[in-house]
């Protein structure tokens, strides 16, 4: 047998740069618990396993059971400025916006409109509102859902969109619509006066995070209080501004991820999703901070913290307008070592889905019957389904509501048919 020492030189090199690498992931969650305590080890050993098993094997873990959480080790804060009050309230937005040093803050600007006033974006509370102002020729793409259906993939105009949108028949919602704000030339002008009515700074910050042709913004029109969106978190801090209606935040903090049961989507490579998990579910309790934006508020909220959102107002339109600074979607200043890392490994599975993906925020239709866990209305709230096959029959039905609990404890798996009747 004929050696290679250059082969063997060449692995140890390999090796000895993975040792660092792990050490230096590793350093981060060391520190958060008392050392070698049962949790230290159950979340050094999930974190180790994270550090294989989702950027490089694209595998899903199962969480650290609630019973180990033991030290509440970490906290995010909600500072709240008032611009009408406190003439330095922009200036330390600012300051503490994209800081890292306030990685662990969830920064308000309330009541924008105190400063912008007469703004147009202050009246888009109602449908009728948004047929004066708005351009309704303009096409769009939105959910459609029935109760108990898997939710129809639309694409028509504005005004299409609007007509009988207060129907208890059906919901309408616009998600993350990448087009919208820069389609309604009244909504865009309003925008960019906004931010410049409050700072010429923040005008700079904001708008000119909107020009760059890798930072996207995302809007959001819905009615009532059935939807809510699921824990959730991205690799991308936000800059959120509410305009219609309410919502209540509920946020947990990222080092926290172990114990929520983070798994990774097959659509958007790159953001950590839930079985449909919601806050509330966790026995025991799990540490969370809580927050509601009104109109006219203002939110930047960092990356990767965990999130749920429940819209409020049963009788009332909903609108909200986010974006991201540019850079934060790779990860590249993450400062917590683990979503780093992570941040960096996903990399090549985000490049390939947003090719394939190019200029669309499309839904793809409905989902085939291999698709374990989604969303849908049954006709009172949005909640979780899941598709299942029973006698060759594709069973699309709502989940037992003790789901959450059974599939943290072990009992049940996510894909097991458990429908709300059972």
């Amino acid at each position: 047998m004929v050696s290679c020492p250059k082969l063997q030189t060449c692995g140890y090199v390999i090796l000895t740069l993975f040792v660092i690498l792990y050490a230096r992931v590793m350093y981060d969650v060391s520190q958060l618990t008392p050392m070698l305590s049962e949790q230290w080890w159950a979340e050094m050993i999930w974190w180790s396993k994270f550090f294989i098993c989702y950027p490089i094997l694209s595998v899903n873990i199962a969480p650290v059971p609630m019973s180990k959480l033991k030290h509440h080790h970490s906290k995010l804060n909600v500072i709240e400025l008032f611009p009408d009050k406190d003439p330095e309230a922009v200036s330390k937005f600012l300051d503490m916006a994209e800081n890292k040093d306030h990685e662990s803050d969830l920064i308000i600007l309330r009541n924008v409109f105190s400063v912008s006033k007469g703004n147009i974006l202050e009246k888009l509370r109602s449908a009728d509102a948004w047929r004066k102002y708005a351009d309704m020729s303009q096409m769009y793409e939105y959910a459609l859902w029935h109760p108990n259906q898997q939710k129809q993939s639309m694409h028509t105009n504005m005004s299409v969109f609007f007509e009988d949108f207060e129907s208890n028949k059906h919901r309408k919602t616009m998600q993350f619509d990448f087009t919208l704000l820069k389609t309604q030339k009244i909504v865009l002008d309003e925008y960019k006066r906004l931010w410049k009515d409050l700072d010429q700074r923040l005008y700079d910050r904001i708008i000119g995070t909107l020009q760059t042709s890798r930072a996207k913004s995302h809007s959001f029109l819905w009615y009532g209080s059935d939807n809510r969106t699921p824990l959730h978190a991205a690799p991308v801090a936000d800059y959120f501004l509410q305009l219609a209606n309410s919502k209540k935040w509920k946020f947990i903090h990222k080092h926290y991820i172990p114990y929520i049961y983070s798994r990774l989507p097959d659509m958007a490579p790159g953001i950590l999703s839930t079985p449909v998990y919601w806050v509330d579910g966790y026995e025991g309790g799990i540490p969370y901070t809580e927050l509601d934006l009104h109109p006219g508020d203002l939110m930047y909220f960092p990356t990767w913290h965990y999130h749920e959102v429940q819209n409020l107002d049963p009788n009332a339109l909903g609108f909200a307008i986010g974006i991201r600074p540019p850079g934060t979607n790779v990860q590249m200043g993450e400062t917590f070592k683990p979503l780093a890392w992570y941040g960096i490994g996903v990399i090549p599975r985000f490049l390939l889905f947003h090719a394939a993906n190019f200029g669309t925020g499309s839904f793809k239709g409905k989902q085939p019957c291999n698709g374990p866990v989604t969303m849908a209305w049954n006709g009172t709230k949005f909640n979780r389904y899941n598709y299942h096959t029973v006698d060759g029959e594709c069973k699309f039905s709502e989940r037992h509501p003790d789901y959450q609990k059974n599939e943290l404890s072990g009992v049940w798996k996510t894909s097991d048919y458990r429908p709300i009747t059972s």
